[in-house]
C-alpha cells in the first residue's frame, strides 16, 4: 500500500501536467492514493483494509475531480479570450482598410480600368426629381420640391 502511495505521489509531482485533462487525472490519482491510505489506516478490527482503502480511495478521487471541474474549468474563459482576440483583429483589419480606402487604394475610378472591363459595368448616376410634398415631422410641416436619387454602378 505504502509502495502504491509513493508511485502515485512521484508520478504526480514528476509529470509535467498543461492541459485541464491531465491536470484533473492526476489530481484524482491523488486523491485516490491519499484515500486508500487513510481508508486502510482507518479499517476497525476484523475488516479488510484492502477494501476500505479502495472505497475511500474512489470517494477521494471523485471529491477531487469534481472540485477540480468546479473550480479550474477554463473553457468559457478560453472562449471569451479567442472572441476577443478574433474580434480585435478584425477592428484593426477594418481600420486598415479604411486607411486604405481614404488613401484612395480601395476605390479606383472606372477610367483607371482596362477598356475590356470598362464594357461590363454601367456606371451609377444621379437623377433630380420635382416634387411637391409636405411632410409632417412633430408640430412642423416641411415642405419638398426636390428629390435627389442616386442609381449605383451595376454589373452588365
Amino acid at each position: 500500500m505504502f509502495k502504491l502511495f509513493i508511485i502515485i505521489l512521484s508520478l504526480f509531482l514528476v509529470s509535467c501536467a498543461t492541459s485541464f485533462k491531465k491536470k484533473t487525472l492526476l489530481g484524482m490519482a491523488a486523491g485516490f492514493a491519499g484515500g486508500y491510505a487513510v481508508g486502510s489506516a482507518a479499517t476497525p478490527e476484523g475488516d479488510n483494509k484492502q477494501m476500505h482503502g479502495a472505497l475511500y480511495g474512489a470517494a477521494a478521487s471523485s471529491l477531487v475531480a469534481a472540485g477540480m471541474i468546479y473550480l479550474f474549468d477554463d473553457s468559457k474563459e478560453l472562449k471569451q479570450k479567442k472572441k476577443i482576440q478574433l474580434m480585435t483583429e478584425e477592428i484593426e483589419n477594418l481600420k486598415k482598410n479604411r486607411k486604405r480606402a481614404d488613401a484612395g487604394v480601395l476605390n479606383p475610378s472606372i477610367n483607371d480600368l482596362p477598356n475590356d472591363l470598362k464594357a461590363l459595368i454601367s456606371p451609377g448616376n444621379w437623377k433630380l426629381y420635382e416634387i411637391d410634398e409636405w411632410v409632417k415631422k412633430g408640430n412642423t410641416l416641411i415642405h419638398q420640391d426636390k428629390e435627389l436619387n442616386f442609381e449605383p454602378s451595376k454589373l452588365k
